[in-house]
């Protein structure tokens, strides 16, 4: 007579048998839901991914200027700066650097015949002190593109920046945008106009009249006027290439634009913290990645059985499987691009 299966204090063991079809329906799931899970968290951490991905909005659910004012003025009053007014001339240029961008299909600060992006406001006719220039694309609304901003700290100098008080916006929705698909690409120009100053002259009181001496009339030509003050526009950069250590500056017309810039991945973890906590996206990617990893070591003797008594593991750990995947799962997910920003 066959020996019959005995309770021990760990549960009923199954004998020991080979991969059946059995087994294969119920632990198979895990294995390639797991793999692409940690490979999923290594190249989030290691690979600079410059473009967006599948996980981003076709187009902007929404975007105007009003809210994109809106979004940036609550940044500066919340970090002690003054609010900036919207100017025409900059809505327009910023919105011609949007379609140039879209109808070229590039993506670049500089325009693929090497012009800065100076040109644009330049041909509007606004005249400058200083002027800068974010970019975006892949945001699904104006305050997820403010908060993509701040995500960044080149694009957060421009969008703080004190000497700024004018700001114009432009945004177009682009068809398979640098082979991302459809994306909504978003322009903010800032500046500081030029402004001539009043020149008042005042006589002191109380004074004496001055003696009145006759001189000869010379002609209107020769006569020498008064000159009117006025600040004049700092001279731009020279357009020349630049190391690495300078792309992370914020472009405007202090520093030199670089040639080639570097894209940045702004994640949801990043979106959904709205900036204030730096590096949250390597600290849960990191964070997830270690806790799969040390769940593997955990069970590191328990191969065999995953392997060959799926079942057994599967339905004595059944809440723990569910945390540890779903913990994964979210972290994988808050790693997923929002937008992109250079």
């Amino acid at each position: 007579m066959a020996k019959k299966q005995t309770l021990t204090t760990k549960g009923l063991r199954p004998p020991k048998k080979h991969l059946t079809k059995t087994h294969a329906k119920i632990y198979w799931p895990y294995i390639p839901l797991i793999l692409l899970i940690i490979g999923g968290l290594f190249l989030n951490i290691w690979q600079p991914l410059q473009k967006n991905n599948p996980a981003t909005l076709a187009y902007a659910t929404e975007m105007s200027r009003s809210g994109l004012l809106a979004g940036t003025n609550s940044q500066r009053n919340a970090n002690g700066q003054s609010t900036l007014v919207l100017n025409d001339k900059l809505n327009s240029s910023a919105q011609a650097k949007a379609e140039d961008m879209a109808n070229r299909d590039y993506w670049s600060h500089n325009t693929p015949d090497g012009e800065e992006p100076w040109v644009f406001i330049d041909a509007q006719g606004y005249s400058y002190i200083k002027a800068g220039e974010n970019l975006a694309y892949g945001f699904s609304d104006s305050n997820a593109t403010i908060i993509g901003w701040m995500n960044s700290p080149s694009h957060k100098a421009n969008l703080l920046d004190s000497a700024f008080s004018e700001v114009g916006f432009g945004y177009v929705n682009a068809p398979n945008f640098v082979g991302t698909g459809n994306e909504t690409i978003v322009v903010a120009h800032y500046a500081k106009p030029v402004v001539a100053a009043a020149v008042s002259q005042t006589q002191p009181q109380n004074s004496a009249p001055k003696p009145v001496v006759k001189s000869e009339s010379k002609p209107q030509s020769e006569q020498q006027q008064a000159p009117v003050p006025v600040e004049e526009p700092v001279k731009k950069p020279e357009f020349i290439p630049v190391d690495k250590s300078l792309v992370n500056l914020p472009v405007n017309t202090d520093n030199i634009v670089p040639v080639v810039g570097t894209s940045q991945r702004i994640t949801l973890s990043q979106q959904l913290t709205g900036g204030r906590i730096p590096g949250i996206a390597a600290i849960i990617s990191i964070s997830a990645l270690a806790l799969a990893l040390v769940w593997l070591f955990k069970h590191y003797r328990n191969v065999r059985k995953i392997f060959m008594e799926g079942e057994y593991f599967v339905a004595h750990h059944p809440i723990f499987d569910v945390i540890v995947v779903s913990v994964i799962a979210v972290a994988v997910y808050l790693s997923q691009s929002s937008g992109v920003v250079i």
